[in-house]
């Protein structure tokens, strides 16, 4: 592996028990995904991969820090919000609408937790919170991780509330979940209408924040 000047500077600003985790992933993990056939990784990659890392690192130090402050309480969220990325736009301004009104929101916002290797964590932040928000669209429709969402939900016994983003069906898999719940129909009602509706159904089935 070819390491650049800038990368350098990066690497160097970091603990070396920080830069040595980061050079083994890349070097042992990530070498067929992300380096050129010559062993060279580009300044902009090395910047994006390491800003994932920070990312990660700091959500990671925040949920450890919260599950300190809440270990008596099994309840970390209030509401899990489950969507496609390609939606992104849209549903963080839900989001950011819920946690004004001061609801502690699982929000997937950089999009960091995609794929096998955070399962877990999916899993943990679904079974902490007490409501789950499905944003139903040709995209989630089509995604194996949402479906698995709302199986989860089911299984942990957690109400759903959908919000439908456009006149796609729900996965067949699902409907037989999803079918007999009502649901908020943002694409037939100005914003401002669709944020009133989803605010009064999460008071009905959780309450208002704590």
């Amino acid at each position: 592996m070819i390491i650049t000047n800038k990368m350098n500077v990066i690497l160097n600003s970091l603990s070396e028990e920080e830069r040595n985790r980061i050079m083994w992933k890349w070097s042992a993990i990530d070498w067929l995904h992300y380096f050129r056939p010559n062993g060279t990784m580009s300044d902009e990659e090395f910047e994006r991969r390491h800003r994932v890392e920070k990312d990660l690192s700091n959500q990671k130090e925040f949920g450890d820090s919260q599950e300190k402050e809440t270990n008596s309480n099994t309840q970390q969220y209030d509401i899990f919000i489950s969507y496609s990325q390609k939606d992104h736009r849209i549903v963080h301004e839900f989001a950011a609408f819920l946690k004004s009104m001061g609801y502690r929101v699982w929000h997937d916002s950089a999009g960091l937790y995609g794929g096998a290797k955070f399962a877990a964590e999916i899993a943990d932040a679904l079974e902490a919170s007490k409501l789950v928000i499905y944003f139903s669209s040709e995209n989630s429709n089509k995604s194996v991780w949402t479906k698995g969402e709302i199986f989860m939900a089911q299984h942990f016994d957690k109400p759903i509330i959908p919000v439908r983003l456009d006149d796609s069906e729900y996965e067949m898999a699902t409907m037989i979940i999803l079918l007999p719940l009502h649901y908020i129909d943002y694409k037939k009602k100005a914003f401002g209408e669709s944020l009133f509706e989803l605010r009064e159904a999460v008071r009905k089935l959780i309450g208002d924040p704590s």
